[in-house]
């Protein structure tokens, strides 16, 4: 071995070499990582890929489908909450929509059941005042009967204020009644020969109580049906008076 061989090898860098050193400086490195959420499953499974090659030990086939599977039912999760969430809002909102749209339709049909309903309601009540009218009437004229025959002279105030009610030029007076108050009122009555010339009528068709008066230029209807009838009418409304 020479002298040479023995020189150590110098490790300086002669100026002809410099030219070719670049120098290196650390990146400069800001912020936090952020990755996408839907990133999450691709990076779980380098993850798990990174891992095992770090081991040392070679990926076989079946631990690459464990990977899978495991990367497939973490994916199936995700999107299962994923969906969730979504679907609970949108399905909150169809909701309310439908909800609000299903409640103006039952006030729709309800505000149309109170109608149907209101219809009967006022006929109804027609229909009960009318046959009330009539059962006051049928009552009054039992009532009236009655005291006619308790006493009977009441149809003689009736003639008398017919009569009052006629024109004083009026003559050829005929009185209309009932045969029975007929026989009453001749027997009770003085026909005044020189004022008027009455003559009394019979006719059964009259109730008890009432009389028509007759003459040659007027006509009075005294009938028990005829004042019951007005006194119904001043009550109730002429309008409510169908008989």
């Amino acid at each position: 071995m020479s002298v040479d061989d023995k020189k150590p090898v110098s490790r300086l860098i002669t100026a002809e070499g410099f030219g070719a050193v670049q120098r290196w400086e650390l990146p400069t490195v800001g912020g936090a990582i952020v990755e996408k959420p839907e990133d999450e499953l691709e990076v779980s499974i380098q993850q798990r890929a990174s891992r095992q090659k770090m081991s040392g030990k070679p990926v076989t086939a079946g631990q690459v489908e464990k990977i899978q599977k495991q990367a497939y039912q973490e994916g199936l999760a995700l999107g299962k909450k994923e969906g969730l969430k979504k679907g609970k809002k949108e399905g909150y909102e169809f909701g309310v929509k439908q909800g609000q749209a299903e409640s103006q339709e039952k006030i729709k049909q309800f505000e149309s059941i109170l109608q149907t309903l209101s219809e009967p309601l006022s006929q109804l009540d027609d229909l009960v005042e009318q046959e009330l009218l009539s059962l006051v009437m049928a009552i009054s004229r039992q009532v009236i009967r009655r005291e006619l025959k308790t006493d009977p002279g009441q149809v003689i105030a009736v003639i008398r204020e017919a009569v009052g009610a006629l024109p004083l030029a009026d003559a050829k007076v005929r009185v209309f009644l009932h045969p029975e108050d007929a026989e009453l009122v001749r027997k009770a009555l003085t026909m005044p020969e020189d004022k008027h010339a009455w003559q009394v009528v019979e006719d059964p068709v009259l109730s008890r109580g009432g009389c028509k008066v007759v003459t040659e230029t007027s006509q009075i209807d005294a009938s028990l049906d005829a004042r019951l009838t007005a006194l119904a009418a001043a009550v109730f409304g002429e309008g409510r008076i169908s008989d």
